[in-house]
Order: C-alpha cells, then structure tokens, then sequence
C-alpha cells in the first residue's frame, strides 16, 4: 500500500492537474454507480441509468477535479494556514463547485434552463448548507493533517459518500 501511495504521489507532483481531475473523475463516477446500487437495492424495479453515471463522471472530469485541484494548488502555492484555507474553500471554492453542480447537471440531465433557473437559489441553499456541516470538518482535517499532494485524493475519498448525497438528491428531486 505505501508503494501505491509513494507512485500516486510521484505522479502528483510530475502532473498535478491531471492526476487530480482523473481521481476526481473515477470517484464521482464510482459514487454514481455506488448510488445506484443502493436505489437497486431498495427499489428492485430500479434499472441502472449510464447516462446519470455520465453525467455525474462529467461532473467529477469538469466541474470537481478542476475547480478544487486549481483552488489546492493556489491555496498550497501561497502557503495559507490551515483555519483561513478552510474558510476560502468553504466559503468560495465550495460555493463555486454547488453553483457549476445545480445549473450544470440539470442541463446535461436534459432539463430545460426554464427550469434550472425556476427553484435554483431554494436548492443551493440547501444543498450548501448541508455542505458545511460535513465538510467544514472534513477540510479542517485535510489542510491540517494530509500532505499537499494527498489532498484531492482525501478530498475525493470522503467526497464518495457526498457524491452519493448528491447524485441522489439530483436524481430524485
């Protein structure tokens, strides 16, 4: 395992970006299906929808991996302490990453702008405000604990079972 760990690290540091929007990528899509296995699991009529893993993968490829891989890397580069890098996540990058998720998902879903407007601040707010109760500590832990190149895998490792949360409440509004 801490030879995984050592060539995952190697390959952050030669390519930040991609190795980062990559693991973003593969988790929101692992999150996807994860999701819709425990719908199965409580709906037997249930059938798997490829076009939501693509849509929540596109989410993970477009909207997650880059947005937090460039504010890391920004907050890294310009060395900020632990209490004001979770503020700026939280209060900007987080921000940033629900407001892209509400308009975009929908969109690519097949749902009209009409529609993606009607409602649009309501949904954020929640889902923002839920937002802060889990990740307000998880990103405490991060910038205090996790190296700088493990920071997205963390991130994207408790990020799982939210992606899980948010697929679900896209999906089932």
């Amino acid at each position: 395992m801490a030879s995984l760990f050592r060539v995952y690290r190697a390959l952050v540091d030669k390519h930040p970006y991609k190795v980062q929007i990559m693991t973003a990528g593969v988790i929101c899509s692992m999150g996807d299906v994860a999701t819709q296995l425990v719908e199965r699991q409580y709906n037997k009529q249930y059938e798997f929808s490829g076009k939501r893993t693509a849509v929540m993968t596109a989410m993970g490829f477009g909207i997650f991996g880059p947005v937090c891989s460039v504010s890391m890397r920004l907050l890294h580069l310009y060395n900020f302490r632990v209490v004001p890098s979770v503020l700026v996540d939280q209060l900007v990058t987080s921000s940033i990453v629900h407001s892209l998720f509400l308009t975009c998902h929908p969109l690519l879903s097949g749902t009209s702008w009409a529609e993606v407007k009607t409602g649009w601040l309501t949904r954020w707010s929640q889902i923002q405000l839920k937002a802060w109760m889990v990740w307000f500590p998880v990103q405490f832990v991060n910038f205090l604990l996790v190296p700088y190149q493990f920071r997205i895998l963390y991130l994207q490792m408790m990020a799982l079972l939210w992606n899980m949360y948010l697929s679900y409440r896209a999906n089932n509004s």
